[in-house]
């Protein structure tokens, strides 16, 4: 896929391809790397992981991997579905920081507040709550984005080192 991507005029499709799956800003994407990306993507993480992230937006829970049947689910679990990943037992001493952009369709805007009234329940200290400045940011941007530096890593790495102290 990489050498293929690597042709000129086949890059915008790539671009599509990429822009399936974790939002459209063609502005912060430098294409002449879109083969690099396809050839590592997606080698950090499984086919496993991507059917459980599959579950995960087509029922709108976060919950453990569903083995879809009730004999292997119980299995698993000792139950016959998939239980929720108790978010809630995060211990109260972890200090968490979340990075978030207005444009990221893998991770909403109800989803992230969501995430922090669980961690508010739980007593969750949350250290630093960054929303992106960029309207379009989207959630590959965080990885891929030319302009990531500009936009939140420097934040994270000053975050990172007033809590490493």
């Amino acid at each position: 896929m990489d050498q293929f991507c690597s042709f000129p005029d086949i890059r915008p499709l790539c671009a599509d391809l990429i822009f399936l799956f974790g939002g459209f800003d063609p502005k912060n994407l430098n294409e002449t790397r879109i083969g690099v990306y396809l050839h590592f993507t997606p080698s950090t993480t499984s086919t496993w992981d991507l059917a459980h992230w599959a579950q995960l937006v087509n029922r709108g829970r976060f919950q453990r991997f569903d083995y879809g049947s009730s004999s292997r689910n119980r299995r698993h679990y000792n139950q016959s579905t998939a239980p929720d990943i108790p978010l809630e037992k995060i211990p109260p001493r972890a200090k968490i920081a979340l990075y978030q952009g207005r444009n990221d369709v893998l991770s909403t805007e109800p989803n992230v507040q969501h995430l922090k009234e669980i961690f508010k329940k739980s007593g969750v200290e949350l250290i630093r709550d960054f929303m992106v400045s960029d309207p379009k940011w989207t959630h590959l941007d965080f990885g891929f984005g030319e302009n990531a530096g500009e936009y939140f890593i420097n934040d994270m790495i000053d975050t990172l080192n007033e809590y490493a102290k």
